[in-house]
């Protein structure tokens, strides 16, 4: 059994050592192996130089400007040689040489009809400081309301891509979700709450205000293309504080804005 992992960089010098340094030093297991693909937007400063001193290691990468995640992960699964496949971004990592140890012999003993399998996320900040554990039990209408699970925790199949259907590429933000979507809608995700697959760095492209807003946004096309039509409460709500965000940070700036959404958060903890 193979395990791909595809990473997409775009100038991130500053982390993506750090991403591909905990991949290669994965544990080795009989039954398993590991094949890296790196798809880089054309980055202009010392990603490709990096990502270089690990080619002995890497299946296959390349760099040229592409049109977005979508596209990038999109070749990542054309160039992928594994029965499973994850996705990571340039700032998250495995959480430990034995993650995909751990997640290997699950993967290998799944039913062929299972195409999506998740485990735990460590949230971190910058510093390295854990944030805690991410993990929630497989609940459809969870999902549907906010996509109750990470990517950077999620093993997909590789036949659902070829039964489903790639990214698709006018999402910026929600791609995951939409993709998944579409197989999740009629079947179960398996959720392995024993492994904690990676560290998903804080301050990503979706935490932003304007971003987090395009993003439920982008959630809520993708439940009307798949034909689920109703919005939750949570997700109004979810609009509604996102929004509240964006008019603190105009009026305050980012820095007091996040410390306004920090005391509110001790308050009503």
């Amino acid at each position: 059994m193979i395990i791909s992992i595809v990473i997409a960089t775009y100038n991130v010098e500053e982390t993506i050592h750090r991403c591909l340094e905990s991949v290669v030093n994965t544990n080795a297991c009989e039954g398993y192996e590991v094949d890296i693909v790196v798809i880089d937007g054309g980055s202009t400063d010392d990603t490709v130089e990096i990502v270089g001193s690990f080619e002995e290691h890497i299946g296959y990468w390349e760099t040229a400007p592409d049109r977005g995640l979508a596209h990038a992960w999109n070749k990542g699964v054309s160039h992928a040689k594994g029965d499973w496949i994850i996705f990571l971004g340039a700032d998250d990592y495995l959480w430990s040489s034995d993650s995909l140890e751990k997640m290997a012999p699950v993967l290998a003993n799944l039913s062929n009809q299972t195409k999506i399998v998740y485990g735990c996320v460590m949230g971190v900040e910058a510093s390295g400081k854990q944030l805690g554990i991410w993990s929630s039990d497989w609940n459809r209408k969870k999902f549907y309301d906010d996509m109750n699970f990470s990517h950077q925790g999620v093993f997909h199949h590789k036949t659902l891509f070829t039964q489903y259907g790639m990214f698709d590429e006018s999402y910026l933000l929600a791609l995951d979700y939409e993709l998944m979507l579409r197989y999740l809608i009629n079947n179960d995700a398996v959720f392995i709450p024993d492994v904690v697959v990676s560290a998903m760095q804080s301050g990503g492209m979706s935490n932003s205000p304007r971003n987090a807003i395009r993003g439920l946004r982008e959630q809520a096309r993708a439940r009307r293309k798949n034909n689920i039509s109703r919005d939750s409460i949570k997700y109004y709500r979810a609009v509604i504080g996102a929004y509240g965000k964006l008019i603190l940070v105009k009026l305050l700036g980012n820095e007091w804005a996040a410390q306004c959404v920090k005391f509110k958060k001790s308050i009503f903890r």
